[in-house]
This record gives structure tokens, sequence and C-alpha cells, in this order.
């Protein structure tokens, strides 16, 4: 069995995977346990090598997208942090090449680790660990169980908080406001929401953040690219023309809540996707790449804590690029990367016992957090699922007070209203539910942004 790390999250907890994953003991991180999506890791669709909508031997894709970039100026990489560090470095090689950068949509951030956390006596979080991060949940229950006060900011209470604030959409920059002393604090950092994070972060001490990230390496990743570009600014820049092409390594665009924005992909002069599973992207692109599934490439990865982790697998999605690379004379191969990331990190071997100490400086972003109108919003949650495109949960969340309202009956679907258009889903009825909030484990096509505002009345 190859030991490897489950893609789910950049918490990085550590597997053995043979025809199924299994958990392995000795991980710093998970420690044996692993969550529902962990345990699914091996089951979806592995996507096939495509020109244009035609099914091609892969060295006949790799051909055509080392001739699309060569004529398409103006090309836009990005990769959220998916793939190991060594493909990504490959990656960086590739942008360079054509004279551009890697785009990780996620800024550079390392905060506080694990031990910190169980060591606390006073925790404010500002995510639903049981759905969002299940494993970190387990170290919030050490320190609670060692005395520890949690307090919870969040669309609805949770069961681990001694006290939960439900957060406001209307009034949600009164977080401005929170004093947090010498209060350890989790929160995340993901693509869809830095204006939230950005107000968090530069409110606290930057060693009691644990600030965890959607994607496995997306903290190795941001260390090693240097493009700064957001996921909004990249299809603004689509739509403005100054973005031609793109390539997406493993970085699926569709996570943005207002799928209209999609449509900006279609002015496209070439779409180029390299991943492993088969989604609405791959089936949309103008030429596909298959590498290795997330869990089977070689390589390094860094989890949330900047702890260095090893993936057993093989080195197809490097060479992929090494081939591309070779149209423009440039060289390299796996060694080559590894022995260049290792020095990057500074380090001389991977022991995933230790955390290196890094200095990085979180650049603040100018991005204003925002209020929302309207009595109701539907919002937008977090889950591993949702960021590898997977319906896992095909209901929202609503509050009792709000079924009665509705009088809505057995078996019957909520409807809701905003902007965009009326939608009918299931649900399910929680306690810990405000009245004013629908969550949403999956996007819906109302949605406009992470918050909508919305109505029960059809219009």
């Amino acid at each position: 069995m190859k030991k490897i790390v489950c893609y789910g999250c950049n918490l990085g907890c550590g597997l053995y995977f043979g025809d199924v994953p299994y958990f392995r003991k000795n991980s710093p991180v998970n420690s044996g346990k692993i969550c529902r999506f962990g345990m699914k890791i091996h089951r979806y669709e592995k996507v096939l090598p495509k020109v244009d909508g035609k099914n091609v031997e892969l060295d006949d894709a790799i051909a055509a997208a080392a001739k699309k970039l060569a004529d398409v100026k103006e090309m836009a990489f990005v990769s959220f942090g998916d793939v190991t560090c060594e493909e990504q470095l490959a990656f960086n090689k590739l942008a360079e090449a054509f004279e551009s950068d890697v785009h990780t949509c996620i800024p550079r951030f390392i905060g506080a680790n694990i031990e910190k956390i169980r060591q606390s006596k006073e925790i404010i979080t500002f995510i639903d660990p049981y759905t969002s991060y299940p494993l970190i949940l387990r170290h919030m229950l050490h320190a609670k169980k060692n005395g520890a006060k949690i307090t919870s900011y969040y669309w609805k209470k949770l069961r681990i908080a001694d006290e939960s604030v439900i957060l406001n959409p209307a009034e949600i920059d009164k977080i401005k406001s929170i004093n947090f002393g010498d209060s350890l604090v989790i929160t995340d950092l993901n693509p869809l929401n830095l204006d939230f994070s950005n107000e968090i972060i530069k409110s606290c001490n930057a060693e009691n953040i644990v600030c965890l990230k959607p994607f496995l390496n997306s903290t190795g990743a941001s260390l090693i690219s240097d493009g700064e570009k957001s996921i909004y600014q990249i299809f603004e820049e689509i739509k403005e023309k100054k973005i031609k092409g793109l390539y997406l390594l493993e970085s699926d665009l569709g996570i943005v809540p207002d799928d209209t924005l999609m449509a900006a992909l279609d002015e496209l002069e070439v779409l180029i996707v390299q991943q492993s599973m088969r989604n609405a992207l791959s089936d949309r692109a103008d030429i596909v790449l298959c590498g290795d599934r997330k869990f089977e490439g070689k390589g390094t990865v860094l989890n949330f804590e900047g702890r260095v982790l090893e993936n057993e697998g093989g080195t197809e999605g490097i060479k992929i690029l090494t081939d591309i690379l070779k149209s423009v004379g440039e060289e390299i191969n796996y060694d080559k990367m590894h022995a260049e990331v290792l020095s990057k990190l500074g380090i001389n071997e991977i022991d995933e016992y230790i955390v290196p100490k890094y200095d990085i400086k979180y650049k603040q972003r100018e991005a204003e957090i925002k209020n929302y109108e309207g009595d109701a919003h539907l919002v937008y949650a977090y889950n591993p699922f949702m960021w590898n495109n997977v319906i896992d949960r095909d209901f929202v969340e609503i509050s009792p007070s709000l079924v009665e309202s509705l009088n809505l009956h057995k078996d019957e679907l909520l409807k809701m209203t905003s902007s965009k258009g009326s939608v009918a889903v299931k649900y399910k009825i929680n306690n810990a539910m405000p009245d004013n909030i629908v969550l949403s484990p999956m996007k819906l096509p109302i949605s406009t942004d992470i918050v909508t505002p919305v109505n029960f009345k059809e219009p």
C-alpha cells in the first residue's frame, strides 16, 4: 500500500491506499481518523484526454496544448493547490516559458499549528468543523476537555461551542468590533471569502490564528507561486479580453457561487484543463489533459501549519508539463523539481513530525467586507465535497420556525427566489438554525454570492 495524503482539505490527513483508502495511525495530523470525504476519494470518475470535444490519445492532447500555448497570447495559469509542490513548480516553469505567472487565488499565510489548538484555553472559531474541516474537530475537543472555552461566530449554533453568536448577513461588518484578545482564532482562507478572512487576519495576532484552507497544498502552492489575482479578478480580465487563454491545473473555477460568471469562459480563445476527475469544466474545455488522480501524485505537500508531508505515487502530471516544455526547448524532471522544492522550503529532508519555521508576511487585501441587504439569506456553506464538485447532500438546512411560518408539509420543497430567479429544494429541519438563514452545502442556481438575499414568495 502507498502512503498518501487526503486531498479533501488543507489539514493533510495521512492515509494508506491500496484499492481503497485506509487510516494511518501514526499520522501527526489525524492520528488514525478519516472523514467521510476521505473515505470516498477513490470513487470519482477519471477524465479522458480530449481535443475539441473528441477523445484522443494523451500525446495528441499534449501536442495540441503546446501549439495553442505558442499561438495564444495573454495566457493565464491557475492552480489553487491541489497538486504536489513539485508539480506546482513545474507548472510555474511552464507559465514562465510563456511569460506569465501561476495564480493560486489564495494569499500566503501560515499561522498556528495543531498543538496550539490542543493547548488553548480560549478559542474563537468562524468555521463549522463538523462539515468544513472535520478532522480539526478532534483537536478542538481535546482543548475543550482540558477546560478551553469555545466561542463560535457562524451562520448557526455549533454543538461544540460554549457560546454561539449567529452571524447576521445584513450586519456582518460587526465582526470588526470583536475583541480577540489572546484567544486562538480558527478561520478559513479560500478563494470565495477573501474579504471576510482578510478582516479577521488583520485584527488578530498572526501567531494566534489557525488558518485552514480548502485545497490540500494551498499553503505550498502559495509559497511557490507568485501570482496574486483573485478568482473574481480572473473572470473580470477574461471579460475585458485581458486574458485570452486559460490553463487550469486541478482548479475548478465552477466553485464560484454565481454560475453566470462561467459564461466568460466562452470568450476565451482556448481553455486548457489538466485534471484527473471529470466535471463540468472538463466537459467544456477545448483541451483536456489527464494526470494522476490527486492523491496519486508523487511529491511533497504543505498543510495549513506548513508541515511538510510526502505523497507516494506517480509523476504523470509532471510528465505532461515536461512534454509541453520540450516544445520550447526547456528540460525538467521530477528529481530536479524535488530538489528545488526542498531548497525553496529551506529543508534538507522531509520529516512530517516537524513543522519548519517560515517567515511569511500576510499581504493585506484591499477588499472591504460587505453587508448583505434583505431579511432572509441563502448561505453557500463550505465542505470538501463542494470543493471537489460533488453533491454529497441534496438538501438545505432551515429552522423549525421557518418551516412553520411557511406552512411547509412533509415531502414539500422549500421555494426561494433571488434576483436570479426561483428554485425549489429539499430541506432538513435543524434546531440550531436561525429563522432568517438557509444553509446550503451545494451551489444553487439562484446564488449570486457566498450570501444571497432571498425571499420565500414566488415572483
